[in-house]
């Protein structure tokens, strides 16, 4: 995330995606740990900030807790690695520059992860199962996974902090934004929310309600100034662009009309 010359402070809305998330802002002397979130989340950092987001259900960078105990929690890294985190710190308020910050978070973080295990079949298979894309119920999505609806739920909740239809709603929530490029136009917003699986644009709009707390016109007025020239989201959204059409074939191409796929 950039902050102009000017330094003026803006605020920054951070959606649900059901991700954890490291980060850490220029000049500081201190790394956090963002857990996954429900809600909306604002910060005003007033200088750039570089971190790493975890994709959902990966292994978790926290030492003695779980994704659910991290669900909307923000926590200095230390308390979660102790001395190496401090130490983390340090190194990065004497990094040159941004991409040298970020370079030291990947080199210690690789350190760390190749002590853990690998994402689980399960997550992955969850995540599949649950994509936009599948439009599946959660009891098909358990019948699939040869679990009950009680066993998905408590898995799923142990994995990535979230329960199956909350995931589920992020997934959806995300693939809306992926498309929508900042339009507030509300005939296109209806046709995308169809096309990303609501049932309406009125689910689209309890959705967006919930997860950044204003309806979608105004969330792309409010991307549009405080988050379009800071951000670049194209490792986000563009594979889920990318693999929303493969699977949905020419049918989406047309709901899409003249959506760029950046890749």
């Amino acid at each position: 995330m950039r902050v102009d010359a000017t330094g003026r402070t803006q605020a920054q809305l951070s959606v649900p995606n059901g991700s954890s998330s490291l980060a850490y802002e220029i000049g500081s002397s201190e790394v956090r740990l963002l857990g996954p979130l429900t809600k909306p989340r604002w910060a005003a950092p007033t200088a750039g900030v570089v971190g790493i987001r975890f994709r959902p259900g990966a292994p978790s960078p926290n030492v003695g807790g779980t994704p659910h105990d991290l669900r909307d929690a923000e926590v200095p890294l230390d308390l979660c690695w102790g001395r190496a985190g401090r130490q983390l710190g340090e190194e990065l308020s004497a990094a040159t520059s941004a991409s040298a910050a970020l370079a030291l978070l990947v080199a210690s973080l690789r350190r760390r992860l190749d002590c853990q295990p690998p994402q689980t079949r399960l997550a992955a298979d969850v995540l599949e199962q649950l994509q936009p894309w599948r439009a599946n119920t959660i009891g098909a999505v358990s019948g699939a996974l040869f679990l009950s609806e009680r066993q998905l739920r408590r898995r799923v909740e142990a994995i990535f902090g979230l329960g199956p239809k909350q995931l589920q709603s992020l997934l959806r929530f995300q693939a809306f934004l992926a498309f929508a490029d900042g339009t507030d136009r509300l005939e296109r917003l209806a046709r995308l929310a169809l096309s990303v699986g609501y049932a309406d644009q009125s689910h689209l709009t309890r959705d967006s309600v919930r997860f950044t707390g204003m309806p979608p016109g105004r969330l792309m007025r409010t991307l549009a100034t405080s988050c379009r020239a800071r951000h670049d989201h194209t490792v986000s959204y563009a594979p889920l662009r990318v693999r929303f059409l493969q699977d949905q074939g020419r049918g989406a191409r047309a709901a899409f009309g003249s959506t760029r796929v950046a890749t």
